[in-house]
């Protein structure tokens, strides 16, 4: 097919307008009277094509070939020179730093300035610092102090609630690594009163840490013991029940690992209190406040409550890992209760839902099982996965009708073999300690007709068989045994000779 070729001029708009539209944000604006949806409403357009004004229009606005500077401080149209060199600095000019690297590089050296000239460190966190380079086009960072009977509030929170709800970096004590009374808030241009500015940033983050120091004072009114009957107000699933329903099945399957692996009578008891008020926060106001936080709180108010060290830590521990390439609890009730806790979510959702497909994984069904396979490779658990999951799957309500249990643990098997085969080759997991496989080795240890559901058995045969074929011709013995089974498969279909030739 034979297409004539169009000028740019005739190209271009359409391929501008093909851009835009493709951008998407889950949450979109109309205004004025226009059906035009967009992350915010247009109002300038500029596109050049060299020194030409390309004739055009998105979303009823005409361009008109001119940029505009900082809202307040340089708010008038500028026109844009045919070299495209000197855009940024045009715009610089005009209080724009339209460059994002050179936006996030500025602000890191400035917080860093502000820390060293009080002795302090910031608390690094890139997330933030690349939602702030993207809030402000002229970044200005402030440092300001907060009166220090709010570090009474758990260190956590205050982290929390300076980056969720304020974007504003914490600051530690360079000497002892403490959470010091300092924040850094980046504002969005140079005032004639930064002071001004900062009791502004200040005043806000007062109120803040005041709603905290209350949520805690309420919450502490009712011990964690006293919140675990609450968790029956708490859905989990319309089909699987409570929360307090979830609990009971993580002790029960915490209690069968427990045994599996032989721990002590004294641990077997802390796991089985770190499973009980493991959720207990989830009824807190602090944790509706701070849902990211929870674990962190049932763990701070352990403490406070004068609950051993090995149950507050626990309770905290038993959410690691967020993922397989982070470390796992060094707490061993915690360990098992985390197993426990995700064992039970992908039987549990999957006997009532479907394992996800594709990209969409609502019920964190992936991570569950990543976090899984590393937590048994992380503490070495000689433990089968396959009985794991019949065992969760007996604890499933009673009101959950299975069509076929053998077949439900053989989805969820497959399932996690996939993903143990990845896991293998990519090394991304902690207990790997950066080592990885390649795929016919995981392969042939998988395929090898040999049960795979004891990882850490598993991990040992694979071992093997990489050192095995660093050291020896494989390839050459593979090449004996394909030769030795050509032979056996012919002698099935030829029958042998009864009479041996002396010869």
């Amino acid at each position: 097919k034979e297409v004539i070729g169009q000028s740019a001029l005739q190209i271009i708009p359409n391929l501008v307008r093909e851009l835009f539209d493709r951008i998407h944000w889950y949450k979109t604006m109309r205004w004025e009277s226009f059906e035009k949806r967009f992350v915010r409403p247009v109002r300038w357009l500029c596109v050049k094509l060299g020194e030409i004004t390309v004739p055009m229009q998105y979303a009823h606005v005409e361009n008109s070939g001119n940029v505009y500077g900082h809202r307040f401080l340089a708010n008038e149209a500028i026109p844009v020179q045919a070299e495209a060199g000197s855009y940024l600095e045009t715009m610089r000019r005009h209080f724009v730093i339209a460059d994002q690297r050179e936006r996030a590089r500025f602000i890191r050296e400035r917080i860093e300035a502000l820390c060293a000239e009080r002795g302090l460190e910031w608390v690094v966190d890139e997330e933030l610092l690349h939602e702030v380079c993207y809030l402000t086009e002229y970044p200005v960072p402030v440092i300001r102090e907060f009166d220090a009977k709010y570090l009474e509030i758990p260190e956590q929170v205050i982290i929390s609630e300076m980056k969720t709800h304020q974007r504003y970096f914490a600051c530690r004590r360079r000497d002892n690594g403490k959470l010091a009374n300092f924040f850094i808030a980046v504002a969005n241009m140079q005032c004639r009163d930064m002071d001004k500015v900062g009791e502004g940033f200040e005043k806000v983050l007062r109120s803040r840490f005041d709603d905290a120091r209350f949520f805690v004072a309420e919450d502490r009114k009712l011990k964690l013991e006293e919140r675990v009957a609450k968790l029956e107000e708490i859905t989990y699933h319309a089909r699987l029940g409570t929360i307090r329903a979830k609990v009971e099945r993580i002790r029960a399957l915490a209690a069968f690992i427990a045994e599996r692996l032989g721990l002590s009578a004294r641990e077997r008891e802390d796991a089985d209190t770190i499973a009980r008020l493991c959720k207990a926060d989830l009824t807190t106001a602090m944790v509706f406040e701070f849902p990211e936080l929870q674990g962190e709180i049932g763990s701070y108010y352990a403490r406070l409550e004068g609950l051993p060290a090995v149950i507050s830590e626990g309770i905290r521990q038993h959410y690691l890992p967020q993922n397989s390439a982070e470390a796992v609890p060094d707490n061993q009730p915690a360990m098992v209760v985390a197993l426990a806790d995700r064992i039970d979510s992908l039987v549990a959702i999957t006997a009532v839902e479907k394992l996800p497909s594709g990209s969409a994984d609502p019920f964190g069904l992936r991570r569950a099982c990543l976090t899984a396979i590393a937590i048994i490779l992380g503490r070495k658990f000689q433990i089968d996965l396959k009985d794991l999951l019949i065992r969760a799957k007996a604890l499933l309500p009673a009101d959950v009708s299975i069509e076929d249990g053998d077949r439900l643990v053989a989805e969820i098997l497959e399932f996690t073999r996939t993903r143990l085969r990845r896991l293998l080759h990519d090394g991304n997991c902690r207990a790997l300690a950066g080592k990885t496989y390649p795929f016919d080795q995981i392969d042939a240890i998988l395929e090898a007709g040999l049960p795979w559901t004891d990882l850490n058995t598993t991990l040992v045969r694979l071992d093997a068989l990489a050192e095995f074929v660093a050291g020896h011709d494989a390839a050459g013995l593979a090449e004996t045994f394909k030769r030795c089974e050509n032979i056996l498969n012919k002698s099935e279909q030829e029958p042998i000779p009864d009479q041996v030739n002396p010869d």
